[in-house]
């Protein structure tokens, strides 16, 4: 049971980073990373596997067999939709019904089957608060991101969503450049799973960004069970 690797691409050459993580016998689709329009993509993609996972191009996977596991976990606890919470990341106090989708586990069939609605998000997205998991920042139910109406139009048709509990990668040095600690994803299981730098657009126009995506890359390749 394989996912389908979905990687929203900018940059071919952080993109070909990303894949050199991810088993060989696993599908990738490759496609534009516009977030006007890509979450809404998702739901007409040719996606042949019954799960994917949405992974940016800076987000690099050092566990693939503990994404099978939680994968495993998802079906028996009949969860449809998984990653972290936006409001409770160490990078962003936002609204905390919604996925900061960097790593973004879902059922195909259910994410496809969804129909888009129509509401005010953050007046609607109280409605869901009984889901938040995670509170140690002082979020707002707002509707910050373009994307958000796409994953409330999940959470309207009833899609379960398991959020995922992060921690901020403490060895960086975000002193010189306040730009903050780049993100590890841990799964139900306390293991890590994946790093993320949050800087992959600026990627061209900064060494310093270009520094924190080498140092994610070098952590992940130093824990990964199936490095490069």
């Amino acid at each position: 049971m394989y996912p389908t690797i979905i990687i929203p691409s900018i940059n071919p050459i952080l993109c070909l980073k990303v894949r050199s993580f991810l088993p060989g016998e696993w599908p990738v689709i490759v496609k534009d990373g516009n977030p006007q329009k890509h979450f809404y993509e998702l739901k007409t993609l040719d996606i042949k596997t019954k799960w994917a996972v949405n992974l940016d191009e800076d987000c690099f996977l050092m566990n693939p067999d503990g994404l099978l596991k939680l994968i495993e976990f998802m079906e028996q606890g009949g969860y449809q939709t998984a990653g972290i919470q936006d409001g409770s990341s160490n990078l962003r106090a936002h609204n905390p019904v919604m996925f900061n989708p960097f790593l973004f586990v879902f059922d195909v069939a259910a994410v496809q089957s969804a129909p888009t609605v129509a509401v005010d998000i953050p007046e609607e997205s109280k409605k869901f608060e009984h889901f938040v998991r995670y509170n140690h920042l002082p979020y707002q139910f707002d509707n910050f991101e373009c994307y958000y109406a796409f994953f409330m139009d999940l959470l309207a048709a009833g899609l379960k969503p398991l959020f995922l509990n992060n921690r901020a990668y403490e060895e960086y040095d975000p002193g010189p450049y306040d730009i903050g600690h780049p993100t590890i994803v841990v799964g139900e299981d306390g293991e890590e799973l994946a790093i993320h730098s949050w800087w992959s657009r600026l990627y061209f126009q900064n060494t310093a960004i270009m520094q924190r995506v080498h140092l994610c890359e070098d952590y992940a390749r130093s824990v990964s069970n199936n490095a490069p």
